[in-house]
Order: structure tokens, then C-alpha cells, then sequence
């Protein structure tokens, strides 16, 4: 079958009769199922399970596992070239724990989080709120002591000062105590 004077054959112009058929693909079986590349094979490597002897006894565990104990217990025993792969490798962790957060704020986004934190504050005031506003029964009223307290009668037209945190000393809290106990109402204390 001749060639056609039409068509010039050369660079990337190869003959007719060479090139794939319409429909037609030039690897019909795909690649091949083993072919996965290094990061495939390094990753199962990694996942494959060794036993190990630790503290005397037998472990079995991922070999990516290991390298990590070996390479601390070496860094732990002053190998500085394992102490800097160490270090770099923590560095990179960090980072990358740092970025997944970064990018788990941005997927749920700062409306949402927002909310959950607002919402959060909204309950615990509300049940600190149901705490404090339960029904208190009203004490008896008791008698009047005898004495200079007793003997004073409140003018309506007194006005009351009030009292403001620099005027009050520290407060020294006992162990059982739900309120501050001053060292004025305690006769002996240690601090």
C-alpha cells in the first residue's frame, strides 16, 4: 500500500500506517495492577508488621513503628544526626497537625464554629442563671441582739457607702469553706 503524496512524513508526523486506528487505544489491557510507584510500595512497606523485643518482651509491630523507637532511642543516646532528623520531623508534624486544624476551620467555616462557641456560652449562663434564681425560702426573722447594733435605728434619709474591692483586705480561704474567711475574723492561721 503506497503512501499518499498528500501527506509529508516526518517529525512528529509519523506514517499512517503506524498510527492508532479511530478508536482504538494504544494500550488496551491499562497499566498493569503492580505498577503502583515508589510511594505505593514504600507505604506498604511501612504498614508490614516486625517483631520487635522491647523491655523484654516481643511486640509486633509496623515497621514505620520501629524506625520511630530506633530512631529516639538513638536521638535519647546522643546521636546527633538522629537528634536533628528528630527534631525536623516533630517540625513537620507540628506543621502538618497545624494545617489540618487550619483547614478543618476553613471546611466548617467561621459561622458555624462561631455559633457552636456562642451557643456553648448561651447554655452554661443559662443553667448558671437556673442556679442562682431557684425559690429560696425566706429565714425567720430573729431577734435583735441586745447591744450598741441593736439600739441604732435606721434613718430613712442615711445613705449607705458603698464598699469597693481596694478597701477589702485579701481574703485567706479555708479548705471546706464555700466562702473567703479574712484574717481579721481568724484568730491564729498560717499562710
Amino acid at each position: 500500500m503506497p503512501e499518499q503524496k498528500d501527506y509529508d512524513v516526518g517529525y512528529g508526523k509519523p506514517p499512517k500506517r503506524t498510527q492508532f486506528k479511530k478508536g482504538q487505544s494504544g494500550n488496551p489491557k491499562g497499566r498493569p495492577k503492580g505498577a503502583k510507584g515508589f510511594n505505593a510500595s514504600l507505604k506498604r512497606e511501612l504498614e508490614s508488621k516486625v517483631i520487635i523485643q522491647e523491655g523484654g518482651r516481643r511486640l509486633k509491630v509496623s515497621k514505620a513503628e520501629a524506625g520511630a523507637k530506633r530512631l529516639i532511642a538513638k536521638a535519647l543516646a546522643g546521636d546527633m544526626a538522629a537528634l536533628k532528623m528528630l527534631a525536623m520531623l516533630d517540625a513537620e508534624l507540628h506543621a502538618q497537625v497545624e494545617q489540618e486544624a487550619n483547614q478543618a476551620m476553613r471546611d466548617t467555616g467561621p459561622d458555624q464554629t462561631d455559633e457552636n462557641v456562642l451557643s456553648h456560652f448561651k447554655e452554661q449562663w443559662l443553667a448558671q442563671a437556673a442556679d442562682c434564681t431557684e425559690a429560696v425560702e425566706p429565714a425567720e426573722e430573729a431577734e435583735p441582739d441586745e447591744g450598741p447594733e441593736s439600739e441604732r435605728q435606721d434613718d430613712p434619709g442615711e445613705t449607705v457607702e458603698p464598699i469597693y474591692a481596694e478597701d477589702v483586705e485579701d481574703p485567706v480561704y479555708a479548705e471546706d469553706a464555700e466562702e473567703p474567711v479574712y484574717a481579721e475574723d481568724v484568730e491564729e492561721y498560717e499562710t
